[in-house]
């Protein structure tokens, strides 16, 4: 599993023969809206909207029920007047369009507007949490479940391990994750 640092050193990290310099210019230009990173470069992309909320983050005052730095992976934009059920640090959204099932309408009855069924999940944490859960839901809003990390680490073992059983025509294995 890789940790923040390492996943920010790989993002940061230039690829063989590219010019720091130009790397450097390059994410400006991304931050600043006049460039955008090529399909094969996902990690310029991604160290550019890290970069982006360290900037936003540093501009801002600390609310005053705030106790600690906000993680590094939220983007929420905490107020003092925050309502203290609304006082969580939260990620970004990660989904997957499920385009095997049958598409639902995201409209009205009388404007349809369909659209596939997606899965999504983020890092939820209180302000006063020790540790964050991760979320996963639907669009449709009729699924939510909140999973600490170690059930969340246990059920991406598992589904892995499926994932491979199919592929290769094995039996699936129950991998224990690393400690």
């Amino acid at each position: 599993m890789h940790n923040r640092t390492a996943l920010n050193d790989e993002a940061n990290t230039p690829h063989t023969g590219e010019d720091p310099r130009v790397r450097a210019a390059y994410l400006r230009g991304i931050l600043k809206g006049a460039a955008t990173p090529p399909a094969d470069r996902p990690d310029l992309a991604a160290a550019a909207r890290a970069r982006l909320a360290e900037l936003s983050r540093a501009d801002r005052p600390v609310p005053s029920w705030l106790t600690r730095p906000c993680p590094g992976w939220c983007t929420e934009q905490h107020q003092d007047c925050d309502h203290p059920d609304d006082r969580y640090h939260r990620s970004d959204t990660r989904a997957v369009p499920l385009l095997t099932m049958e598409f639902i309408n995201y409209g009205s009855p009388e404007e349809p507007r369909f659209g596939p069924l997606e899965l999504m999940c983020d890092l939820v944490q209180h302000h006063r949490e020790t540790e964050p859960q991760i979320n996963i839901a639907d669009t449709s809003d009729t699924f939510s479940r909140d999973l600490s990390l170690a059930e969340a680490e246990l059920f991406a073992w598992r589904l892995l391990a499926l994932v491979h059983a199919a592929r290769t025509g094995t039996i699936p294995t129950d991998p224990a994750p690393a400690a």
